[in-house]
């Protein structure tokens, strides 16, 4: 054989680098069909909410350890507040979000000078800001202007605290009033037994949303025992008023399709005739029905606290957040306004 022959290589044989090409080439694809699948399957699947919702702006510290969970508004200085915990075990903070995009970082210490550490959802009624801590069954409050004034990367001390009958997940200003309810799933959040209640129609609730009138003669400005109770259903992650004067639940829990429950508002001003104990004090229930819900939005897993702002309830999401990723995928990083 000529040294020509011995030197040719056989024409249907691919060399191992060039195999191995193939394959990482063949397993991208594969990943970006699935990637683009995901997305296309989740915007479909929830199309009746994609339809009349809005890419708002990104969740500020998205990728810097936060598990959004709260969502606020500051009207006379058209900033957005995001606040949540740290993925990583590090102290609580609460995003500033500026009309220009820019975005600044707060974080907290109690009135004994330890850091914050709390799962924190938040409320602001213009004075003061609040945050929710499961541990201490309180609000901690804090000078909102004090909170914008400060420095990027701040530390503002809690002038004192709203101590809570229940455990405190979520809690809004409207309406002069403050709002504050408990989140219940009966294996890791359990309520309590009083707080689990049939409606007439056959409507299981087991959780409690407490209504706190304005006060001027109390430190914070409101009475410390709630003038109505409302019995709702699980797994809810907060609350806010629509521009039609309904009341809306944020419903969501782990991987399970979110849900926002748009609510007749007379549940929280018509007679009842039913109370439920409250640290000894009996207060008026209203216990939410069937009957009572105006339409149910199914959205996202994973929706949080709500707000709404000029007609549109913004809704904040955890699961892009570094804890969890998979929301990136679709877009979760971004908050998203519904109306």
């Amino acid at each position: 054989m000529s040294e020509r022959a011995k030197g040719k290589k056989s024409p249907g044989k691919k060399s191992p680098g060039k195999i191995a090409g193939i394959i990482i080439c063949c397993l991208v694809g594969l990943v970006l069909l699935a990637v683009v699948g995901f997305y296309a399957y989740i915007h479909i699947r929830y199309a009746p909410f994609f339809d009349h919702a809005r890419a708002e702006f990104e969740t500020p510290g998205t990728y810097d350890g936060l598990v959004a969970q709260g969502i606020g508004y500051v009207d006379d200085q058209d900033v957005w507040l995001v606040s949540g915990y740290d993925a990583k075990g590090g102290p609580s903070p609460v995003y500033i979000h500026h009309a220009d995009g820019s975005d600044e970082v707060r974080y907290f210490t109690l009135p004994d000078g330890s850091v914050f550490f709390g799962h924190n959802n938040l409320a602001t009624d213009g004075t003061y800001l609040f945050l929710t801590d499961h541990d201490e069954q309180c609000l901690w409050v804090f000078s909102l202007e004090e909170v914008l004034s400060a420095s990027d990367g701040a530390s503002v001390q809690a002038l004192g605290s709203l101590l809570m009958p229940q455990r405190p997940d979520y809690v809004h200003c409207a309406n002069g009033k403050l709002y504050c309810g408990e989140f219940c799933d009966d294996d890791q959040y359990p309520t309590a037994d009083s707080h689990h209640i049939t409606a007439p129609d056959g409507t299981d609730n087991n959780a409690i949303l407490l209504v706190f009138e304005p006060d001027e003669s109390a430190e914070f400005g409101y009475s410390a025992t709630p003038s109505r109770a409302i019995s709702t259903t699980q797994f809810i992650q907060g609350m806010c008023f629509d521009a039609d004067g309904n009341f809306v639940l944020s419903q969501s829990f782990a991987l399970r399709s979110s849900h926002l429950l748009f609510y007749d508002a007379s549940a929280f001003d018509c007679a009842v005739s039913e109370t439920i104990d409250v640290e000894g004090n009996p207060v008026p229930l209203y216990v939410l029905k069937g009957s009572d819900l105006v339409k149910s939005v199914e959205c996202p897993p994973m929706g949080e606290e709500i707000v709404q702002h000029e007609g549109r309830i913004y809704i904040a999401n955890e699961a892009a957040c570094s804890k969890y990723y998979y929301g990136r995928i679709y877009g979760a990083q971004t908050i998203y306004s519904y109306a």
